[in-house]
C-alpha cells in the first residue's frame, strides 16, 4: 500500500490505493445521541432511510475531493444511504465512467436496529439506481425475496427459538401482505432491545465479513497482478461499524478477543470521513 505504515491497519488520509468511506449523513445519525437510543432503533421511519440535507453536502464535499483520482474500480453497500452517496460522488459518471460501480452485500451494516433493515431494495434501490452494477449482489441473494430481506442472513444471534420465530414472521408477512413489513421489521427490532442485545449481528461475526471482503480485494487486485499502477483507486462506500471492525488490531490479532464491545483501539469515522485501508 503506497505511502501507508504497515505496522497500522489504516492512516487518516486519501494516499492508500483502497479508500473506504463512510456514507454520508441520515436523520437516523443526527437523531440518534439526541434521543432515546434504544427508541431510535425501533422506528419504523427510519427503515433504510435516505441521506438527509446534511449528508447530501458531505458527498458533494467527496466528489470535489476525489475529482482527480484514477479510480479502478468502486464497491457500495446495498443500503440506501451509501448507494445515494455513491450516486452523488460519481454521478457525471454513472454511464459515462471507463470503471464499474458494483453494489457488493458484503458491505452492509451491522444488523442492529431499523436504519440497517430493508424491504422493498428491489424496488427502490435496483430500480432507481440501475446503473449499477448489481451482479456481485444478484449471485449471493437470487430471488425478490432474498434481495429485500437480505439483512437477515447476517443474523447470528441464535441464543433461543424465539429469535428464530421472529425472523420466519417477517418471511410470512412478505409472502402474505407486504404492507406490513414496516410495523414487523420494527417489532422485530423492539424485540432485540427487550433482550438487551446492541445488535442481532455479533461484532465478531461482522469482523468475518470484513476479512472475507479483504480477501477478495487481494484476489482480484493484488494476488491475480491485474492493477500495475498503485495510483489507481478502489473505492468502499459503506458503514461505520464495518469499517471500525477494520480498522481494529486487536481484532486482527485475536479474534477471540471480541466480545460485545468495539475493541478500544477502533477507528470511528464521521460521515463522508475517507481513510486508507491495508488489505
Amino acid at each position: 500500500m503506497k505511502n501507508i505504515n504497515s505496522k497500522k491497519l489504516y492512516e487518516k488520509n486519501t494516499l492508500g490505493k483502497f479508500l473506504y468511506i463512510r456514507h454520508g449523513e441520515t436523520d437516523y445519525n443526527k437523531n440518534y445521541l439526541k434521543y432515546k437510543p434504544n427508541k431510535i432503533r425501533t422506528e419504523k421511519d427510519y427503515i433504510d432511510c435516505k441521506l438527509n440535507s446534511k449528508g447530501i453536502s458531505q458527498a458533494q464535499q467527496i466528489k470535489k475531493l476525489i475529482k482527480n483520482f484514477e479510480i479502478e474500480t468502486v464497491y457500495v453497500s446495498p443500503l440506501y444511504r451509501s448507494i445515494e452517496t455513491a450516486s452523488i460522488i460519481f454521478d457525471t459518471n454513472i454511464k459515462k465512467n471507463n470503471f464499474p460501480i458494483y453494489i457488493h452485500p458484503l458491505l452492509t451494516e451491522s444488523v442492529s436496529g431499523v436504519h440497517n433493515f430493508t424491504y422493498n431494495l428491489t424496488e427502490k434501490q435496483k430500480k432507481i439506481f440501475n446503473n449499477f452494477d448489481w451482479s456481485i449482489f444478484d449471485s449471493y441473494f437470487k430471488t425478490e425475496i432474498e434481495q429485500n430481506l437480505y439483512f437477515l442472513n447476517y443474523v447470528d444471534v441464535y441464543d433461543n427459538k424465539i429469535q428464530t420465530i421472529e425472523i420466519n414472521k417477517i418471511y410470512d408477512i412478505y409472502n402474505k401482505d407486504k404492507t406490513f413489513l414496516p410495523e414487523a421489521l420494527s417489532n422485530f427490532s423492539k424485540f432485540g432491545v427487550n433482550l438487551g442485545l446492541k445488535r442481532f449481528e455479533t461484532l465478531k461475526h461482522i469482523y468475518l465479513r470484513n476479512l472475507k471482503f479483504k480477501e477478495y480485494l487481494r484476489k482480484t487486485y493484488i494476488d491475480s497482478n491485474t492493477i500495475n499502477d498503485t495510483n489507481k483507486k478502489v473505492i468502499i462506500i459503506t458503514h461505520n461499524a464495518f469499517c471500525k471492525m477494520s480498522t481494529s488490531e486487536i481484532a486482527n490479532n485475536n479474534i477471540n478477543d471480541i466480545k460485545n464491545d468495539f475493541p478500544n483501539d477502533c477507528y470511528n469515522l464521521n460521515n463522508c470521513e475517507i481513510i486508507s485501508m491495508l488489505i
